[in-house]
């Protein structure tokens, strides 16, 4: 790679793996600000650095700054083309040299507004004072250099950005207070050297447990809005005017079972690697990783060390179904630990009689981008995932298009318990799930199928026309959108080059043929470009019936919007009559 773009988090996580860099590497970060420390390695350990500032109402980004000095670290540059920017105080004045105020961004990189949310655009989107068309609001404050640059300060508002993603502490808040449970609740961020966790502060007026407040949050916000910390308090510390004072809040503590330690070998080994990754002591072997700060970006960091010290890859699917150091050492002191990882992942909680749902794997070849709709469909579908073999052993990938539809179709032959099966896929899933669905009709299955935000491809494929800088783009913003970015370089070469290989498997492909089940599509509103306005010609490729869907937000938030998922879960059971089905299978 000669140009890498990722945010200051990933940066870090590269970083603390060991990685040592490399000469003449153009990097390209964005979404959060740049520390002076990441600055002063990236600039020692590759060639030029660029900080990029822009949020996605004005398309990504708007202003650029090529970074020298770890002076410039609250420096975010100059305008890109055809982008202007102001700096106003509370009557949309402008702000002279020096003086701190609201940046605010016009040119053609503005978007309309938002989608069905008229009075937010109205506050956000208005009318330039200063130029035609309209500007907006970006809620940061900045000031203007004597040379024309722009000093950014942080938000004026209470929404903050982790891991690339906006957030409202006062959402958060609402919701937890809405639950009924609570008396009093408030959301921060939690600092701990280059990482940011939310941490939820509550007190309450009759015992109710940190898991009964996740389990309902989880169930209205998205899973990037879920903090890592819950902590009951007695009462909430005030100031001497009477308001919260976040400053003396302590500090988060995990939720804790009662404390078991670690006996074997394997366990202490494991609780070692765990406290160094989550930065905590004293944990036990019945401790939920995901319960104590742990998240999929710190589990794939477990998952290297394990590696490391076992010569041993546990699997993410296997991560997610055992979270704790004594199944984890269960597993690993298996005779059977070098056995071959199963390519069928169960996501979620499943049970018999529920008819069963096939998730064929995107260009990272992992089905974890379905883990949100998994758990929206639990009660309803046993949703299983597929992963490729080079997931996770990277000489296994070179395989052909047709040898990876094959092997997963063998997979669910074998594993399936009725002749009549769901397949759902999302971008480069969807035409492996479509290759997957015309090969087990031939063995005699009846198939339904479910296509999210993929074009059909009648030519040479748009994503072979792509060059390496773009791909690379895709890929660093595919993986900051799903928390998948492995810091040690070796697995996540594995993935990159997983990742590649689908993208060649497809540059020869042409879609042919048709199913003889129901075919439903989804395509996002926001992906008109031409090769996605084809996804209408799913009509094609059934004999049976079609229906087409449309979703909000961009190619990756088909899967994590709430209105989304909502949309997809009512289309499947609309077209599969669920609820005879479950009837039938009690």
């Amino acid at each position: 790679a000669t140009i890498l773009q990722a945010t200051p988090g990933m940066w870090n996580l590269l970083l603390q793996s060991g990685w040592k860099g490399r000469a003449g590497l153009q990097v390209i970060s964005g979404g959060e600000a740049m520390t002076e420390g990441l600055i002063r390695q990236l600039l020692h350990l590759t060639g030029r650095v660029w900080n990029m500032y822009g949020p996605t109402e004005t398309t990504i980004f708007s202003t650029a700054l090529e970074v020298t000095s770890t002076e410039q670290s609250p420096l975010i540059g100059r305008p890109l083309a055809n982008t202007q920017l102001y700096i106003l105080d509370g009557h949309q004045q402008l702000q002279p040299v020096g003086v701190p105020g609201e940046l605010c961004i016009a040119g053609d990189g503005v978007a309309a507004g938002y989608l069905n949310n008229d009075l937010l655009t109205q506050d956000r989107f208005i009318v330039d004072p200063y130029g035609r068309g309209k500007l907006y609001r970006t809620g940061d404050i900045a000031s203007w250099t004597v040379d024309g640059e722009v000093v950014f300060y942080g938000r004026k508002d209470n929404q903050v950005k982790i891991s690339g993603y906006r957030i409202e502490l006062g959402e958060i808040e609402e919701s937890l207070l809405s639950s009924g449970l609570l008396r009093q609740a408030i959301v921060t961020v939690y600092n701990k050297g280059t990482e940011k966790s939310l941490v939820a502060y509550y007190t309450v007026d009759k015992a109710v447990s940190a898991a009964s407040v996740r389990s309902w949050l989880q169930t209205r916000l998205p899973q990037y809005m879920i903090p890592a910390y819950f902590m009951e308090l007695e009462q909430l510390p005030l100031t001497g005017n009477g308001k919260i004072d976040r400053k003396s809040l302590p500090a988060p503590e995990a939720l804790r079972q009662i404390y078991r330690a670690p006996e074997t070998a394997t366990e202490q080994t494991l609780a070692r690697i765990w406290e160094d990754v989550l930065g905590k002591q004293q944990i036990g072997v019945d401790d939920n990783f995901f319960e104590i700060g742990g998240h999929s970006l710190r589990a794939i960091q477990v998952i290297s060390r394990i590696f490391k010290a076992f010569h041993c890859r546990l699997t993410l699917g296997s991560f997610m179904q055992n979270p704790t150091i004594g199944a984890q050492a269960a597993i690993l002191s298996a005779t059977n630990r070098h056995h071959e990882p199963a390519l069928i992942v169960a996501i979620d909680q499943h049970q018999a009689g529920r008819p069963a749902l096939y998730l064929l794997p995107p260009l990272i070849g992992s089905p974890l981008v379905y883990k949100k709709i998994a758990n929206t469909l639990s009660g309803c579908y046993n949703c299983y995932g597929l992963q490729d073999a080079g997931f996770d052993q990277a000489e296994k990938i070179d395989l052909t298009l047709n040898e990876k539809v094959r092997l997963f179709a063998n997979q669910i032959i074998e594993h399936a318990t009725e002749k009549k099966v769901r397949l759902m896929g999302f971008s480069y899933g969807a035409t492996v799930a479509f290759e997957v669905a015309k090969m087990l009709e031939q063995e005699g299955f009846e198939t339904t199928l479910l296509v999210i935000d993929r074009p059909v491809i009648k030519r040479r494929s748009f994503l072979g026309l792509k060059t390496a800088s773009a791909e690379h783009e895709d890929i660093n913003q595919f993986l900051d959108k799903i928390k998948m970015i492995d810091p040690a370089i070796s697995y996540l070469n594995d993935i990159t080059i997983n990742w590649n290989n689908n993208i060649k498997l497809t540059e020869k492909y042409q879609q042919k043929g048709s199913i003889k089940g129901k075919l439903i599509a989804f395509k996002s509103k926001e992906n008109m470009s031409k090769d996605f306005l084809s996804m209408e010609d799913w009509n094609e490729f059934t004999v049976n019936a079609f229906t087409h869907y449309y979703l909000s937000g961009d190619h990756y938030e088909s899967l994590e919007l709430d209105e989304n998922i909502d949309k997809i879960y009512e289309a499947l059971q609309q077209h599969d009559n669920i609820k005879e089905v479950i009837k039938a299978g009690l």
